[in-house]
């Protein structure tokens, strides 16, 4: 009874939480790029002529820049319930073949994930050999209701990225661990720039631009979730699959930070 109470508030605390905030999963706010950010009420016209919104604080990534490539667009999680709590969470991809995250609340790192990237091709001034495409995650960090009748849903707890191998990574959220749980699997090949990733219901999505390792196309990895042990630190009843699908499109691609 009292472990069935202790989950019911905390469902009821995130919940209440997330009445005015809003994840922001990917670059354009959703899988459909429509920018607008729902439950937002603060940023205005109106509050920044007033100065309510002011420079909190800045900080500086460890990432080194490769060719004309650097930092992401950050993506933004807002209820995550992990090994020190409540946290909002920003995460940014770096050129170096990095996912970096920080407290979003505070301006503190939380982790750091280094890819392990075999280099590929000599770089040249369109196709620089870094890591380029945005990182992504599932939005609605409460979850949802199934249809048909489903219970309660929490969507996958990763933040994928592509490495400059052409490698897709899942690194969790709680802790950017990119190995344990998913391994990495080969999406698109190596030395491909990489202009966006996009995700929706298991299926990452991503199209490549510049020509940098063959003709350009679109690729989508579809992900069956591990089966996880009753027990932590106990091996995976089941692990991960994905089934990647590609098609060249051998034009000049989807531009953009965006992609497709």
């Amino acid at each position: 009874m009292r472990r069935k109470f202790l989950w019911s508030a905390c469902i009821a605390v995130t919940a209440c939480a997330s009445l005015w905030a809003a994840d922001w999963p990917s670059v354009g706010g959703n899988p459909q790029r429509d920018g607008w950010a729902r439950n937002d009420k603060y940023l205005s016209k109106d509050n920044i002529t007033k100065g309510q919104v002011k420079l909190l604080y800045k900080f500086k990534f460890p990432n080194t820049a490769v060719g004309l490539d650097a930092l992401s667009t950050p993506i933004d999680l807002t209820n995550l319930i992990g090994w020190a709590g409540f946290k909002e969470l920003l995460f940014v991809g770096g050129s170096s073949n990095a996912l970096y995250s920080i407290d979003s609340d505070l301006g503190e790192k939380y982790f750091e994930t280094k890819f392990d990237v075999k280099p590929s091709g000599t770089p040249t001034a369109l196709c620089s050999g870094g890591q380029t495409a945005s990182v992504v995650m599932p939005g609605n960090s409460m979850g949802r209701r199934g249809f048909g009748g489903g219970g309660f849903q929490r969507p996958q707890p990763y933040v994928w990225a592509v490495s400059s191998d052409g490698m897709l990574h899942a690194a969790r959220q709680q802790d950017g661990d990119a190995k344990k749980y998913i391994a990495p699997v080969q999406f698109v090949p190596a030395g491909s720039k990489v202009s966006g990733l996009n995700t929706n219901s298991n299926v990452i999505y991503a199209s490549t631009v510049d020509s940098c390792a063959g003709p350009n196309g679109l690729y989508a990895a579809t992900l069956t979730p591990p089966v996880l042990p009753d027990m932590p630190d106990m091996p995976l009843v089941k692990p991960a699959e994905y089934a990647v699908t590609s098609f060249m499109t051998n034009g000049s691609g989807f531009s953009g930070p965006g992609g497709v």
